[in-house]
């Protein structure tokens, strides 16, 4: 069943889908009445919906079934510096596809990306749309671009808080346990005295791949590996 986005008025049965909703429903999936759907609203509801009547000015549906889920809990968050507006877009887009649970954009000093309010709102829209692909009903949640000594502050949710370093170690098959936050440095390496810096704190230098990998190659393969194991899932 296909499933679409709306964060309707829930306590009505009878809802108006409009915008690029209403235009993949009407000219991608040819809607017509009693075609049945699935909505959500990003807030963690599933709407089961029928389709009554579509229309140049909207896709009327009665909503049938209601399910409410509670946001899951955090084991896995991602700390990447910021990249390229596009490569930073399509990174949101993976790794919510991915099923990360967060995720905090660096500021480190050879970042030589900044992004602003926009940026943000456009990550938060790309998420839930990406919701529709990956079936979760929550997107991860996506802070502001902060410096990366910021990250700090997150430290103590984590039992396990890992720096992605080309020079570090492989982890023993049992360290990676959730909760995990893990940071990952920008194009060009980290500065040695950031490398410092996170080790003091607490952060072990771990590797993925014995190569050195793109900013958001590595991100990627991190959260790939670890939703991979159960406890992630």
């Amino acid at each position: 069943m296909r499933r679409f986005f709306c964060d309707g008025p829930t306590g009505e049965s009878t809802w108006v889908i409009e915008g690029e909703e209403h235009h993949h429903l009407t000219r991608v999936m040819r809607a017509r009445r009693g075609d049945r759907i699935e909505i959500i609203n990003g807030k963690g509801a599933l709407f089961a919906a029928v389709v009554l009547d579509a229309n140049s000015g909207g896709v009327r549906v009665r909503v049938r079934k209601i399910e409410e889920h509670p946001r899951p809990p955090v084991k896995l968050s991602l700390a990447p510096s910021l990249v390229k507006k596009r490569i930073m877009s399509d990174l949101v887009e993976r790794l919510t596809e991915l099923g990360a649970d967060e995720i905090h954009p660096l500021i480190f000093q050879r970042t030589d990306a900044f992004h602003g309010e926009t940026d943000i709102r456009r990550w938060e829209k790309i998420a839930i749309q990406a919701l529709k692909v990956n079936r979760r009903l929550w997107p991860p949640l996506i802070q502001a671009p902060r410096e990366a000594s910021g990250i700090l502050a997150e430290a103590p949710r984590f039992s396990h808080r890992l720096l992605l370093d080309h020079r570090g170690g492989e982890p023993e098959p049992d360290a990676w346990t959730p909760p995990t936050l893990a940071v990952i440095g920008p194009p060009g390496d980290l500065a040695s005295e950031e490398r410092d810096f996170f080790t003091g704190e607490g952060f072990a230098p771990t590797r993925i791949n014995p190569h050195v990998l793109r900013t958001e190659t590595a991100t990627l393969g991190l959260c790939a590996l670890l939703k991979s194991r159960r406890e992630y899932g």
